[in-house]
């Protein structure tokens, strides 16, 4: 087992890519702190999880609040006595507006949970990360590596989230903790089947069919299964010499 015995906690975990990495980790014998805001998805999640290697902790918190961040890893630490490995998955969309016409309050939240969270819970998390010469696996998107995917407070929240990803890996390289981030594309969760369903209705009409104008020349929509298998690399010892990696899993799309 890639993960046994290793402490995780995944953020997000609620649904979509979060439950996904939540499962694949227990499978693999770790003990994954599942974070979210909505408690019965979480009890959910432990209990598909409960024929795994592992376990799986529900643990419900706010992303958005320093406090509930704060004691996410105190939690985990006080728990299990350690930390391996941090996933910061939490994450929002924005109405695909452009610079111009962008909301200042939806700016405002895109960047609390899309970069603040993950900054938050790095720097909680980052003592007993380098204890236990751990990682982190931050969940960008494409957005954070192309111009067009979406609006731009998305686009320059997950762009900031790859530059922190690397500062961090540089950063503490010499002391063995590792950073890595995944950039997926269209991946089949929740929020995607969300999006699809509401079309441009709240959104911004231009925006939506500027990112939209691209979709042809996509191969294929992921699974979460496969961001999964991803992410449980990276968190692995099989990763030892990959820090500050940026992994892009979009099936090709932005190799056109």
């Amino acid at each position: 087992m890639r993960l046994k015995d290793k402490v995780v906690i995944v953020t997000g975990a609620s649904s979509g890519l979060g439950e996904s990495m939540v499962l694949r980790f227990a499978r693999e014998g770790a003990h994954v702190v599942a974070v979210a805001r909505r408690a019965d998805r979480l009890a959910q999640v432990a209990v598909m999880a409960s024929g795994s290697s592992g376990s799986v902790v529900p643990l419900t918190g706010d992303l958005c609040r320093q406090a509930d961040i704060r004691n996410m890893v105190a939690h985990t630490v006080e728990r299990f006595g350690k930390l391996d490995v941090l996933v910061n998955n939490a994450g929002m969309n924005d109405d695909f507006s452009p610079v111009g016409e962008m909301d200042d309050e939806l700016w405002r939240q895109v960047f609390i949970l899309n970069l603040d969270a993950a900054f938050y819970a790095s720097k909680h998390a980052m003592p007993h990360l380098l204890e236990s010469r751990g990682n982190i696996v931050n969940i960008a998107s494409i957005g954070g590596t192309e111009g067009a995917r979406a609006g731009v407070a998305y686009t320059a929240s997950k762009h900031a989230l790859v530059a922190m990803t690397k500062h961090t890996a540089f950063s503490y390289a010499k002391a063995g903790m590792r950073c890595n981030v995944i950039c997926p594309g269209p991946v089949d969760t929740p929020m995607v089947a969300a999006a699809i369903e509401r079309g441009d209705t709240g959104m911004n009409k231009e925006g939506v069919r500027r990112a939209n104008s691209g979709m042809k020349s996509l191969p294929r929509i992921g699974e979460p299964a496969e961001i999964a298998n991803v992410a449980c690399f990276l968190a692995s010892d099989e990763a030892s010499l990959v820090n500050g990696a940026v992994i892009v899993a979009d099936s090709g799309w932005t190799a056109y």
